[in-house]
């Protein structure tokens, strides 16, 4: 897993822009 900074955050990120 890559750190927050990379991409491979949209794994989460997506849900706090919906929450």
């Amino acid at each position: 897993m890559s750190p927050p900074a990379a991409p491979s955050s949209s794994a989460f990120v997506p849900v706090d822009l919906r929450t």
